[in-house]
């Protein structure tokens, strides 16, 4: 029975991709299918260029279409969020944006290696795969990319400009 669970998750998985990269073509959304093959972790990924956002399923849950967008702070917005700031700034912003975030209600995760250096936004699909929810989550995902985006930008970007002007 497990090895047929296997099997049945493996065809499943092949079968959303399929259903996935027709519904992009069908709409004629510009994206590619990503090589998987030295990231053992991932089943599957396919790319939408429009709007940078991946579209994957992963080995270790198979049953998920996972719709992701990722925001990544450049090394001289770190620099100004780890060295200039103080941790209370920071720790403001990043409170400001999660709750932004759950505000939305979308899946996120702050990136980190030796401070922040990014925000994951994503959403699951689980057996609810079809092609309105699919698309409905594409939209959304990058619509709060995109307000995020703006929302890091008009402070960040600000801090910036003042330093640079303060130089």
């Amino acid at each position: 029975l497990y090895l047929l669970g296997i099997l049945m998750s493996a065809r499943q998985t092949e079968v959303n991709k399929n259903k996935i990269l027709g519904w992009l073509k069908e709409d004629n959304i510009i994206h590619n299918e990503t090589d998987v093959s030295k990231f053992p972790v991932f089943k599957w990924s396919i790319h939408v260029k429009d709007n940078n956002i991946a579209i994957y399923t992963i080995a270790s849950l198979p049953d998920r279409v996972i719709i992701q967008s990722d925001i990544t702070f450049s090394e001289e917005q770190q620099d100004l969020l780890h060295k200039k700031w103080d941790i209370k700034k920071l720790n403001a912003l990043i409170l400001n944006i999660i709750t932004s975030l759950t505000t939305f209600n979308v899946r996120y995760r702050i990136l980190q290696k030796e401070g922040k250096t990014g925000i994951r936004i994503y959403l699951f699909l689980i057996d609810s795969l079809n092609k309105e929810t699919l698309m409905n989550s594409v939209s959304r995902v990058g619509e709060v990319f995109t307000v995020t985006l703006f929302q890091l930008s008009s402070v960040i970007g600000v801090e910036l400009q003042q330093l640079k002007e303060q130089q």
